[in-house]
């Protein structure tokens, strides 16, 4: 009677263990509507085209080795679907609580703050490029003090310099116009919400 039971339940005990699994990324192909991933599930078992299920919003190609939980549809381990993928090697560890962050493998992050700030942050030696800005870029404190000084000292130097260089006063107006509008174009181009360092 035990043995009886025991081979009805042997299909259910079997279909619930393979339900969920630990995998590691083998490949990624991000080339349709929904990312598919090459897994080693098990030692010997490898499983292609399953289906990785991200937020809206938000999207990655994880790297070889990446780590995935994946979820067999009725144990049935030819339809997986792997719901989240997660890579120790580079995660960035350390946050405050409430805080939230993308990360990158090379070092770049952004980091919503507990205090409501964010902080951008490129890898070393690369910038911060926001789209659409051409010729414009957020400057640090150090700059935006370093060109304001300039620019006051040239507007000085103009005025001083008049008398001698230009005592018809034909060019000394262009240049002071020319110092004017590049000043206004410095604080249009600078944001005051976002302070990069």
């Amino acid at each position: 009677m035990i043995d009886a039971m025991q081979r009805m339940i042997r299909p259910l005990k079997t279909g619930l263990s393979n339900l969920v699994a630990r995998a590691v990324v083998n490949l990624v192909d991000d080339s349709k509507k929904m990312q598919t991933l090459q897994l080693s599930v098990l030692t010997e078992e490898t499983r292609e085209g399953v289906e990785r299920a991200q937020n809206y919003g938000f999207t990655s190609v994880p790297l070889a080795g990446a780590e995935a939980v994946v979820l067999f549809v009725g144990g049935r381990r030819e339809h997986g679907l792997a719901v989240a993928v997660d890579d120790r090697r580079y995660r960035l560890t350390g946050l405050q609580p409430g805080e939230v962050a993308l990360y990158h493998k090379d070092g770049a992050s952004v980091v919503m703050k507990a205090d409501g700030s964010i902080e951008v942050t490129p890898k070393p030696g690369a910038v911060v490029k926001l789209a659409g800005e051409t010729d414009a870029a957020l400057k640090g404190d150090a700059y935006v003090s370093a060109e304001a000084t300039f620019l006051d000292a040239l507007t000085t130097y103009a005025v001083a310099i008049k008398a001698v260089a230009d005592p018809l006063n034909a060019a000394t107006p262009t240049l002071t116009a020319a110092i004017t509008a590049f000043k206004a174009a410095g604080t249009s181009a600078k944001s005051t919400k976002v302070k990069l360092s």
